[in-house]
């Protein structure tokens, strides 16, 4: 299971960070990010988490509804925040879970496919959800 993020605002030009948290998971942020959502902003991580476990509840103890198929190899967790969802993902459906650092609104340069693409929460972060969908697909 891997990660992406989307892009940073327009015209803002950034460089990927990655840093630790006090918890020991890797965050990832596209600096400068707004204060309310640093990724070193333990309310932040909190927010997310709870959001991570309000959906879960509602999907009735669920991690997703969409069948993930038998003995996937490669998922991939577009937007992932804090991580929780790929670490539990990643706990159900070996080989286990890697993190990566990338643009999803940007050129993907993944030359296999996803057995399954995993995408919550990304309403506002999405310019181009048509490319998007295309690259998910190709």
């Amino acid at each position: 299971i891997c990660r992406m993020m989307a892009a940073p605002a327009p015209n803002v030009e950034v460089e990927p960070e990655i840093e630790a948290s006090a918890v020991g998971r890797l965050l990832f942020a596209f600096p400068p990010a707004p204060p309310t959502y640093s990724s070193d902003s333990m309310k932040e991580t909190d927010r997310l988490d709870i959001m991570h476990k309000l959906t879960e509840v509602s999907l009735g103890g669920k991690l997703n509804l969409a069948p993930i198929p038998a003995d996937p190899q490669r998922i991939l967790d577009i937007g992932t925040g804090t991580g929780i969802w790929a670490i539990e993902t990643g706990d159900k459906v070996p080989p286990n879970v890697r993190f990566e650092v990338d643009n999803v609104e940007e050129e993907w340069t993944y030359h296999k496919p996803f057995d399954f693409i995993h995408c919550r929460m990304m309403g506002n972060a999405i310019r181009d959800w048509v490319r998007l969908n295309q690259q998910c697909f190709e």
